[in-house]
């Protein structure tokens, strides 16, 4: 074997395998959210087929109940679970090009799980394409002010106090020298 194959038989591994690991974690993703927000889970076909049939399922509710099934070109609510009953869509137009990614509406901490989602096509049946992992809870609490910051804003403050105390110490200690009596007027 020349080395010209040898680099080249390296080559072509090294592309079957970054594409491998590049479709591994188009498949196994991670969403945060917090209560309330919007989100898409994605689920793209490589393969770009005319999907017939689009599952999503969590996978710990039951076996026969799907967040979304999409199937005769149109969703089916029935075989839905009711906590996703009008709270999922999906991008109609998109499943021509093989997209038939989740939007999920008005999120909260109970839609936390993991999502699949199978299509089915002219060439796959129930095949797996993509795992979405997603975290809906709420944003921590701010941090409260650190004392550096505090002692910040307030420098600039005690600073012109201190600039003033003097400033009135000079004015008077101008206008009384020492060895003079200070006389008091009042009106």
């Amino acid at each position: 074997m020349g080395s010209s194959s040898l680099t080249a038989s390296l080559l072509l591994l090294s592309l079957v395998f970054m594409q491998f690991v590049s479709a591994a974690d188009q498949n196994n993703v991670t969403i945060k959210a917090e209560p309330g927000d919007n989100v898409i889970l994605t689920c793209k076909d490589p393969e770009q087929g005319k999907i017939t049939i689009a599952e999503w399922k969590r996978t710990d509710l039951g076996s026969s109940e799907y967040v979304l099934l999409y199937k005769d070109e149109k969703n089916n609510p029935g075989a839905q679970h009711p906590s996703y009953r009008d709270r999922v869509d999906l991008l109609l137009i998109q499943i021509r090009i093989g997209d038939v990614s989740l939007i999920l509406k008005n999120t909260t901490t109970d839609d936390s799980g993991t999502y699949e989602c199978r299509v089915d096509t002219e060439k796959h049946v129930e095949k797996l394409i993509s795992t979405v992992n997603l975290q809906v809870s709420p944003s921590p609490p701010p941090e409260p002010f650190p004392v550096w910051a505090k002692v910040l804003l307030v420098l600039p403050g005690l600073l012109v106090l201190a600039l003033a105390a003097a400033g009135v110490s000079v004015y008077f200690w101008r206008r009384w020298k020492p060895g003079e009596s200070l006389e008091l007027h009042y009106p």
